[in-house]
């Protein structure tokens, strides 16, 4: 009986320490028996351990004021005035949703003038043509 494989999803898996109870031991098992998988996870290790070496100050950067903060990080931002303002929380999310959608029909009324213009470019090119011949 021939020794069960394990995919590169599970030893991604196993890797992040993610691998279910049961299977991890039989991961490092297999790892013991297959030398060129068990250098190609401590690769991937060392990769991990890099990448988090490289960005690890942007990690610890907080996050921009763009983006929505998480309900926890908005009651205990409000705390120290008082709690949360419902006026404000309630506001808060349809002024960015607000801005979001005029951003996005911003987007498409420039997409629309630019296939305007490449159309209206094309037919004059067509007509220069026909009239040359």
């Amino acid at each position: 009986m021939s020794a069960p494989t394990v995919g590169e999803i599970e030893l991604s898996a196993w890797l992040d320490g993610e691998a279910p109870p049961g299977r991890r031991e039989a991961v490092e098992v297999w790892l013991k028996a297959n030398p060129g998988a068990a250098t190609r996870v401590d690769v991937w290790r060392r990769q991990n351990d890099l990448i988090r070496a490289r960005f690890a100050r942007v990690a610890a950067e907080p996050l921009p004021e763009t983006i929505w903060p998480a309900p926890a990080e908005t009651a205990r931002r409000d705390a120290p005035r008082g709690g949360p303002n419902p006026a404000t929380a309630a506001n808060d999310a349809p002024i960015r949703v607000e801005r979001f959608d005029r951003a996005r029909r911003d987007m498409r009324a420039r997409l629309a003038v630019v296939a305007l213009m490449s159309f209206a470019a094309g037919a004059a090119v067509t007509l220069m043509l026909m009239a040359a011949r």
